[in-house]
């Protein structure tokens, strides 16, 4: 994004509305008020109803349609679940290979195949789902918001919410189509928030205490957007774990850092729990933590000391000998191989202690 590109962007933002073409003519979509929020509510729960009585299917009639027809799969609904988690492995994966310029290719080229499958999937789904009865709803909500929020230079509003129903639809459609294609994408933002022109407007108005010149519940999508990517910019910068500026300019490094740190602390409360848990059993050779999930799952793995991890694995294979012999699964742990040289160990330890 080149300097004219975020001039553009930022007065953008800064103005609160987005410039758009009916007829010729340069109009703005500025923000909707409270008012026609509440009437496109309204409108909302009025087309679902009217929409579910004319039996337009919901989403997840359609998600079932299409499945049974072959455009959909449960296997894609397992993809689409489990990509964000490995979009995140991926990205601390790239953080913390920073300096290793050979691996960081791979990784990356790797994060852009999966960042393509997830959006891809995504896609696919909205392009049905979009037709369902909460779909339309939501359109039609929008459409509304958006008709009644159209001004003049001015600031003079040029439609009335109760001609909607009765105006043209190429005028709502071409409103509707220009909001749409207008959004700003993420990576830009994130460049705005991190850099000049807009961080000396940004700190700037932290003396002054006013953006804006409208109250929080005034802001609209890309205010609220800008406002809180350049509070995310500012507790990086603060953090005393702070990455380098080379990481910081890089989103996908940048993520990996925060995710990193997020899952660094969520090991670490997760430690002080089983440790308080542990106390409470000090009698206990050992201690077995249901899991949920296969995170929580890794989360207790982490937990073991090496000694342990290798009586686990130890374990792990004499029940697969045991399962490949057609043997009971019942195991007597005492007769492991593993643990008999850990139990035989203590016992050397205990009596050089008596020794002593």
């Amino acid at each position: 994004m080149n300097d004219k590109e975020k001039e553009r962007y930022i007065n953008r933002i800064l103005s609160g509305s987005i410039r758009c073409k009916l007829e010729g003519k340069a109009v703005y979509i500025s923000m909707s008020s409270f008012t026609d929020k509440l009437e496109g509510n309204e409108i909302y729960s009025e087309c679902l109803s009217e929409a579910e009585l004319n039996g337009v299917f919901t989403e997840d009639q359609v998600i079932s349609e299409m499945i049974s027809a072959g455009l959909w799969s449960h296997e894609e609904d397992r993809q689409m679940e489990s990509l964000p988690e490995q979009l995140e492995d991926l990205k601390v994966g790239l953080f913390k290979s920073d300096g290793n310029d050979k691996l960081q290719e791979g990784i990356r080229k790797k994060l852009k195949e999966k960042k393509d499958e997830f959006y891809s999937l995504v896609q696919k789904r909205s392009d049905f789902t979009k037709h369902t009865s909460s779909g339309l709803s939501e359109t039609i909500e929008s459409q509304y918001l958006l008709y009644t929020s159209v001004v003049d230079r001015s600031g003079n509003f040029l439609f009335d919410g109760e001609n909607f129903w009765d105006e043209d639809l190429k005028i709502i459609d071409s409103i509707y189509s220009q909001y749409i294609s207008s959004f700003i994408r993420e990576a830009d933002l994130r460049e705005i928030a991190r850099t000049d022109p807009w961080r000396s407007i940004w700190n700037a108005s932290k003396s002054e205490n006013s953006l804006f010149g409208v109250p929080a519940s005034r802001l609209n999508k890309d205010q609220k957007a800008l406002v809180n990517w350049s509070r995310f910019y500012d507790s990086v910068n603060e953090s005393p774990e702070a990455p380098a500026d080379r990481v910081i300019k890089d989103d996908d490094m940048l993520d990996g850092w925060v995710i990193s740190q997020s899952r660094k602390r969520e090991k670490d409360k997760f430690r002080r729990d089983m440790e308080e848990k542990a106390n409470k059993h000090s009698g206990a050779g050992e201690i077995g933590i249901p899991v949920g999930s296969d995170r929580m799952a890794r989360q207790v793995d982490d937990l073991n000391n090496p000694m342990a991890k290798r009586k686990i694995e130890g374990i792990k294979k004499t029940t697969r000998e045991l399962r490949e012999a057609g043997r009971t699964t019942s195991i007597d742990e005492q007769k492991i191989g593993v643990v008999k040289r850990e139990i035989q160990m203590q016992a050397v330890q205990e009596s050089r202690k008596g020794g002593k």
